[in-house]
C-alpha cells in the first residue's frame, strides 16, 4: 500500500513538472532547473521501483514460506488422520445401547399369579384360558414327578368317556411330597391337608396316581378347586360335549407344597364353558410352611352366641364348620337316606353301642355340629341329640349347621 501511494505521488509530481514546463516557455534557467528536477524524479522513481521489486520479492518469499507451512500442516493433518484411522481399526465400534424391553413373566410362574386377598380363587387373564390350537388333544397326560418328587401339569380332553365307571377306591397308599396329617377341630373334615387331585377323580377316574395328587389344604380342595370341577362335570353331563382341561401346580421356588393351582377349562364343541382361575393353597387362620407342611401357628377365633333364655350353661360357640361335605375331597351328589332321620339320647347311644353319631344337634339353639366340634364340649347334656344320617335331613327338620367364623385370615409364604 505504501508503494502505491509513492507511485501516485511521483506521477503527481511529474504532472506538476509537465504543467510548469508548458507555462515557462523558453526560459533557459527554468529549463535547467526543470531538467534537474526531472532527473531527480526519475532517480526517485528508480529507487521506488527497486524498493517495489524488493518488496515484491519479499512478498513472494513470504508467500512461498506460507505455502510451505500450509503444505506441512496438510501433511501433519494427513498423518493424524491416518493415525486415528489405525486406532479405529483396532478398537471395535461400540454397539448402540438400547433399553431392553423386559420380557413378560411366564403365565405359569408364581410371579404371574395374583396375591391372596381373603378369597379362595382369583380369575387370571380375564378368565380366558391360555390354550392354543396345538393344545387340542384327545390324550390325558400327567407330568412325571420332578427331582423333588413334586407333581407337574395335568392336561387332557375330558368327556363322558373319561368319567369313572367304577366306585372310587382309596388313595392313602400315595403320600404326596410335603404331606403332614394334621388335625384341627376348627377345620371342616378335621384335617388341614387333603390329598388333592389335580384332575378330579370324578372327571377322569384317576385316583391313587402320585402324578395327580398334591398336598393341598381343605380350603383349596373344597372352596377353591371344587367349584370349577363341579362346573366342568355338570357341563359334560348336561351337553355330552368335551372340555379341554389343564391344572398346573404353581411353586414359589423350591417349596414342596404348591402355593396354588392354575385351573383352565374350555369347551370344544361350543362356547358353553371357559375359565382360567388361580386357586390359593391356603387355610384360613393357619400359618404353615410350604417346604415341609409343618404348622407354624394358628389364629382361630370363636364367637359365643347366647341363647334367648340367657342361660350361660346353654351358650355354645360357633365352631369352624364348612358347608362342604367331609366324606370326600371330590365332587359328590348327596342322596338322602330314605329311612328317615335317626335320633337318640346319650343314654340310648351307650346302651345300643351304635358307635359315633354323624352329627350332634342342640335342641335349644337348633344347631347341629360334628362330634369333634369344639362347641359340643360346651353343650349341656340335656340339650344334646345324637343323630345318624345326612345333614339334609337335619336341615329339613329345622336345624341349621354351625358356621365357620374366621377373623384375621392369614397365610404363610
Amino acid at each position: 500500500m505504501k508503494i502505491v501511494k509513492r507511485i501516485f505521488a511521483i506521477l503527481f509530481c511529474l504532472f506538476l513538472v509537465a504543467c510548469g514546463s508548458n507555462e515557462s516557455g523558453g526560459n533557459s534557467k527554468t529549463d535547467l532547473s526543470e531538467t534537474q528536477r526531472i532527473a531527480d524524479l526519475e532517480k526517485s522513481i528508480e529507487d521506488l521501483s527497486r524498493a517495489l521489486s524488493s518488496e515484491e520479492a519479499l512478498n513472494s518469499s513470504l508467500s512461498e514460506s506460507l505455502e510451505s507451512a500450509e503444505s506441512k500442516i496438510e501433511s501433519i493433518e494427513e498423518l493424524l488422520s491416518e493415525s486415528e484411522a489405525a486406532e479405529e481399526s483396532l478398537t471395535p465400534e461400540p454397539t448402540p445401547q438400547s433399553t431392553p424391553t423386559p420380557a413378560p413373566p411366564d403365565p405359569f410362574s408364581f410371579a404371574a399369579m395374583p396375591k391372596y386377598a381373603d378369597y379362595p380363587y382369583e380369575y387370571v387373564n380375564d378368565g380366558v384360558p391360555y390354550f392354543n390350537e396345538s393344545d387340542l388333544t384327545d390324550a390325558l397326560t400327567f407330568s412325571p414327578l420332578d427331582n423333588k418328587n413334586r407333581p407337574g401339569q395335568a392336561f387332557g380332553l375330558l368327556g363322558i368317556e373319561t368319567l369313572p365307571t367304577e366306585p372310587r377306591g382309596e388313595n392313602h397308599s400315595v403320600t404326596p411330597v410335603g404331606w403332614n396329617d394334621i388335625e384341627f377341630e376348627e377345620i371342616d373334615g378335621g384335617h388341614l391337608f387333603n390329598r388333592c387331585h389335580l384332575i378330579a377323580w370324578s372327571l377322569c377316574g384317576e385316583n391313587a396316581n402320585a402324578c395327580n395328587l398334591i398336598t393341598g389344604t381343605r380350603y383349596l380342595n373344597m372352596q377353591g378347586m371344587n367349584q370349577f370341577e363341579a362346573k366342568t362335570l355338570n357341563y359334560i353331563n348336561t351337553t355330552g360335549n368335551h372340555v379341554l382341561y389343564r391344572v398346573t401346580p404353581i411353586y414359589n421356588g423350591d417349596v414342596l407344597i404348591p402355593n396354588g393351582v392354575l385351573m383352565e377349562g374350555l369347551s370344544v364343541e361350543d362356547d358353553g364353558l371357559a375359565f382360567c382361575v388361580y386357586c390359593f393353597n391356603v387355610q384360613p387362620d393357619v400359618f404353615f410352611s410350604y417346604f415341609d407342611g409343618h404348622v407354624i401357628r394358628t389364629d382361630f377365633h370363636e364367637i359365643i352366641d347366647l341363647p334367648e333364655t340367657g342361660d350361660p350353661q346353654s351358650a355354645e360357640p360357633e365352631s369352624a364348620e364348612s358347608q362342604a361335605e367331609e366324606s370326600s375331597s371330590e365332587i359328590q351328589e348327596i342322596i338322602p337316606d330314605s329311612s328317615g332321620p335317626s335320633y337318640s339320647s346319650p343314654e340310648e347311644t351307650t346302651r345300643a353301642g351304635s358307635g359315633s353319631p354323624t352329627y350332634i344337634a342342640n335342641m335349644n339353639t337348633k344347631k347341629f355340629h360334628r362330634p369333634n366340634c369344639a362347641s359340643v364340649k360346651r353343650m349341656a347334656d340335656h340339650n344334646k341329640k345324637y343323630y345318624y344320617g345326612s345333614r339334609e335331613e337335619l336341615i329339613h327338620d329345622g336345624y341349621v349347621p354351625c358356621k365357620t367364623v374366621t377373623r384375621n385370615i392369614k397365610m404363610y409364604f
